[in-house]
């Protein structure tokens, strides 16, 4: 019993010490400056990365203007973070991609915690993003007329609506169009719904283009 006790004892040593090994950083870089956090646990998620991460730059505006100022993000990179990034001005010189198994050291980092009104984003920190994502028009805008049907990509793993066919097709009599974001870019999404009167969708990271839509646009949520 004795060398069992022992041998478990050492089992439980080793598997401690491997799991300690596994979580060491592959890669260590240290470099002096400033930087802001620009990452979220959902970071890779359109949503999570327009609301949780680009919204907290409403906070501190300031360090967008702010020429040493690098904004850690997680790496690699999607290709609608590279493209909302330089909409705020922030090229991918001032940015400082980590990746999970990598360490980054700054002589200072600026963290702004979630900015949630209870459950969701602010409405201060919408405001401030619209403002930011969205180009002014120079002239009267026509009245927007398009009605949306939002799909869930075929890659979603929750939030499915079971007889999408039938829904589709009641809204198709009704003058929707079928949407799938995901093989949009950002700026073809903002676009499609500047112009939007009415949007259907189950949730998702799609509405997160609600951002975009004109005063007065209805939706109709699943």
């Amino acid at each position: 019993a004795l060398i069992d006790n022992r041998c478990v004892s050492f089992a439980i040593r080793l598997i401690a010490w491997l799991g300690l090994l596994l979580h060491t950083p592959l890669a260590e870089r240290v470099r002096g400056g400033r930087a802001f956090l620009l990452a979220s646990n959902f970071s890779a998620n359109y949503y999570h990365w327009i609301a949780d991460c680009l919204g907290r730059l409403a906070a501190a505006p300031e360090v967008l203007t702010d020429p040493d100022m690098r904004f850690v993000v997680p790496a690699p990179l999607q290709p609608f973070q590279v493209e909302t990034l330089a909409w705020l001005g922030i090229s991918l010189d001032r940015v400082v991609q980590v990746a999970p198994d990598e360490v980054a050291e700054f002589g200072e980092v600026t963290v702004v915690h979630h900015r949630k009104d209870g459950g969701c984003t602010d409405a201060a920190t919408w405001q401030w993003l619209r403002g930011q994502l969205t180009i002014p028009s120079l002239s009267a805008e026509p009245v927007p007329a398009r009605r949306l049907y939002l799909r869930r990509s075929a890659g979603a793993a929750m939030r499915r609506l079971l007889n999408e066919p039938e829904v589709e097709g009641i809204c198709r009599e009704f003058g929707f169009e079928s949407v799938e974001t995901g093989g949009l870019t950002v700026s073809q999404q903002r676009d499609l719904f500047s112009e939007a009167a009415m949007v259907v969708a189950p949730v998702g990271a799609s509405l997160t283009n609600l951002l975009f839509t004109p005063s007065g646009a209805r939706t109709i949520l699943f």
